[in-house]
């Protein structure tokens, strides 16, 4: 039964990686030039690292996937040497994003320090959530899903501590536009679906549904769903706010 439930992982990795691989691409003028990335990678460029970084994810998946299939046990140490190597590159797969936005010098709220951190929180969030709504087609009991509502309960902390300081994370010389900016997710137009929707629904509802009913994988279902929803709309706004002002 370990080994069923183990595989599961990085099939269902490698779907997400693959629907995100496939965003990236198509939304390329030309997709094409994708693989001239990888040929001919320009390294000043966190595009084109980034393009490494998921394609060696990719590998590590696909290695982990085959191990396991080939009758390898997860507990034996080259299954934890493919777990740890995968988590490695999953990890650089999260967060690298932070650098890209980093590349774009004329929004000021992308450059917020600690952004990979947030990143890396949202990661865990994303995967945990999908992961505890998922678990009943995996069969999942016991340890397994308590490790997986421990790691959403710790991402949500990690990702609302970091959101309520927002504020203070402006980068060096860029204060004023920086609040600018937050203004607008804090005060301005989209006050209302941070407050409400990306903290309301998606972090403190969770939270209270994780601490509070521990032992219900009903209420684990709701605030698995709450904290992709908040998730999905907080992403949305922190890119929609930080092309909202004019860089002129």
């Amino acid at each position: 039964m370990r080994f069923a439930v183990s595989l599961h992982w990085p099939v269902l990795a490698l779907l997400a990686l693959g629907a995100t691989m496939g965003l990236l691409v198509g939304d390329l003028k030309r997709p094409d030039r994708f693989l001239l990335v990888l040929r001919r990678p320009n390294w000043n460029s966190w595009l084109a690292k980034g393009s490494v970084i998921l394609s060696l994810y990719a590998v590590a998946l696909l290695g982990w996937a085959a191990y396991l299939v080939l009758g390898g046990q997860a507990s034996s140490f080259w299954g934890g040497a493919f777990t740890l190597a995968t988590a490695v590159v999953a990890g650089l797969s999260a967060v690298y994003t932070a650098w890209l936005f980093g590349q774009a010098k004329g929004r000021a709220l992308w450059l917020k320090r600690g952004l990979w951190v947030s990143l890396l929180a949202h990661a865990g969030i994303a995967g945990a959530a999908t992961l505890m709504i998922l678990h009943p087609l995996f069969g999942l009991q016991g340890w397994p899903v308590e490790s997986v509502e421990r790691l959403l309960t710790l991402s949500l902390v990690v990702h609302g501590a970091l959101t309520l300081s927002e504020g203070r994370l402006a980068p060096a010389g860029r204060r004023v536009e920086y609040e600018r900016a937050v203004r607008l997710i804090t005060d301005g137009p989209y006050a209302l679906r941070h407050i409400w929707v990306g903290l309301g629904l998606g972090v403190v509802m969770p939270l209270v549904l994780l601490i509070g009913f521990d032992d219900s994988p009903t209420m684990w279902w709701i605030a698995a769903a709450g904290a992709l929803v908040g998730l999905w709309v907080e992403e949305d706004t922190f890119v929609r706010a930080g092309q909202a002002i004019p860089i002129s």
